[in-house]
């Protein structure tokens, strides 16, 4: 893989009146774009349907929460807890999925995605999201402050 390669992202929407010119325009672009890579290096093209990550509001939420959930599991255990601790051991190990591996030993290790991993999709924060609200406003009884006051809590 050479240094220099370059990585160009598109993002097309449904309904939005620029698309036509703005795909006129990319295809006279990616033409010229793709003859000068051809010319360097095999090239691979990638066309996939649009699957959006989390959002930043998601992000901020889940930081805000386990920092709030931080100073409960300090008095419920006894251990300092921090907001990352709190993402790290309950958020991500507890609520995202996450990939297996065989160790050589045939020991199962399982790695959780974060929110940083391309695979955590807006849906998928989404469902971890209401399972950590569950578990720490339901079972535990402990507030979290609501993001969207206008939501209706069940």
């Amino acid at each position: 893989m050479s240094a220099n390669r370059q990585i160009k992202r598109f993002i097309f929407r449904r309904g939005d009146k620029r698309n036509r010119d703005v795909i006129g325009h990319l295809f006279g672009w990616l033409k010229q774009w793709l003859w000068e890579l051809w010319e360097r290096d095999d090239i691979e093209v990638i066309v996939r349907p649009y699957r959006q990550r989390h959002t930043d509001p998601q992000r901020r939420t889940v930081f805000m929460w386990c920092g709030e959930v931080a100073p409960e599991l300090t008095l419920l255990t006894g251990y300092r807890w921090s907001g990352d601790a709190v993402y790290e051991v309950v958020f991500k190990e507890s609520y995202m999925p996450a990939d297996e591996y065989m160790l050589p030993d045939g020991e199962i290790k399982r790695v959780p995605w974060g929110l940083s991993d391309k695979r955590a999709t807006k849906e998928i924060v989404g469902e971890a999201m209401d399972k950590f609200w569950y578990w720490a406003v339901v079972q535990h009884g402990w507030d979290l402050t609501d993001p969207d006051p206008m939501r209706e809590v069940a």
